[in-house]
């Protein structure tokens, strides 16, 4: 019934926050949108989950995260990797409404994906949502998943 799968990214696994001279920016490894070009060729869809605790975000509006998807997608887009097919963006990531809105909108299997997380909350997720199983971020994506605060000197 559900011939696809998907993969679920914790973006905080995948984001680097950077600290400069020039500012506050994100940015992705360079080898991320290879990764992700893989992933799409093997039929998986891609997704991203951003805790906005992980970020210190305080997103108050829709279009703040609007916008911010926006910003995600437009680094994707820069960084010439493939677009996510959606980012959710919570405060709570064990609830699973939004997988299952996103499994009847992108036709996949639920059994048959996979979270790639950073700690242990989104075992909770892949329980209440009936997901696979959670991989850990740093075994699925290697050296790409270095997520920090860089300082510049």
């Amino acid at each position: 019934m559900y011939p696809r799968r998907a993969l679920f990214f914790a973006l905080d696994a995948i984001i680097r926050v950077v600290v400069g001279d020039d500012g506050y920016r994100w940015e992705f490894d360079p080898r991320l949108p290879g990764l992700l070009r893989d992933y799409t060729a093997l039929g998986y869809r891609l997704f991203g989950l951003l805790d906005c605790a992980d970020f210190g975000l305080a997103l108050e509006t829709e279009q703040e995260r609007c916008d911010l998807v926006e910003y995600i997608n437009q680094l994707l887009q820069e960084a010439d990797a493939p677009s996510l097919d959606a980012i959710h963006i919570t405060n709570d990531v064990t609830d699973p409404r939004f997988v299952w809105n996103l499994r009847r909108r992108y036709d996949f299997s639920l059994s048959t994906s996979i979270v790639v997380a950073t700690d242990d909350r989104y075992k909770a997720l892949q329980f209440n949502a009936g997901l696979g199983h959670v991989e850990s971020a740093e075994h699925v994506l290697g050296e790409v998943c270095q997520p920090s605060l860089a300082m510049a000197d």
